[in-house]
């Protein structure tokens, strides 16, 4: 090869080099990008969050019926002769202080042997009780009782007899009954425990008898 040959030659394989140099130089130096990395990344959706409704305010229940309007049942003193009020199971949800019946303790009469076909195995002591029906339906007045003598021992009714009959009265109609305690000779109720109706009402009246 003669001299002229082997300068070409030379120069063709620098330029080779060079450009293969540059080719490795551009890919350490971040030139083009390869096709992995130049695909774009894929979008991701967040999803929006939904509205939240606010709770719905709790409504307080409907109002009892104030307790201020139911009677008070506990004991009451009377007298022979005082309008008694009893019944209570005429009350209502819309009138809780509505009662059945006036009733009125006439008297007591004791030394009595015999009433009614039965006999005393000491005396009969008899109660005389009106009942008045004050509302507008009929309705069965309760004339059951107790008394007490003075030392405070306790009798329970015998046998009650209502105007010669029993059983519901109309209203404004007054039943009057005799209601006879079994007692020792000589011994005198001192008091007496009406029962004028049911549940709180029930022994929740209380009349002097005896003096």
């Amino acid at each position: 090869m003669s001299g002229r040959g082997s300068v070409v030659l030379g120069s063709v394989m620098v330029v080779a080099l060079c450009c293969c140099g540059l080719s490795v130089i551009g890919r350490l130096t971040g030139g083009a990008p390869d096709a992995e990395s130049a695909r774009p990344s894929p979008s991701v959706t967040v999803p929006k969050p939904k509205p939240t409704r606010p709770s719905p305010t709790p409504t307080s229940a409907s109002p009892s019926p104030s307790l201020s309007k139911i009677p008070n049942w506990s004991q009451r003193t009377y007298r022979v002769g005082q309008k008694i009020p009893g019944g209570n199971e005429c009350a209502t949800r819309e009138h809780l202080d509505r009662l059945c019946f006036e009733y009125v303790v006439r008297g007591v009469t004791c030394g009595i042997r015999e009433a009614d076909g039965y006999r005393a195995r000491g005396q009969y002591c008899r109660v005389e009780v009106t009942a008045t029906n004050v509302i507008d339906m009929p309705r069965e007045p309760q004339f059951g009782g107790l008394v007490h003598d003075k030392a405070g021992r306790e009798y329970t009714d015998e046998f009650q007899i209502i105007d010669g009959r029993d059983g519901s009265l109309n209203p404004g109609l007054t039943a009057r009954a005799h209601v006879y305690f079994d007692m020792p000779p000589g011994v005198r109720p001192a008091k007496l425990t009406m029962r004028l109706g049911y549940g709180r009402s029930s022994s929740g009246r209380t009349v002097l008898l005896d003096g």
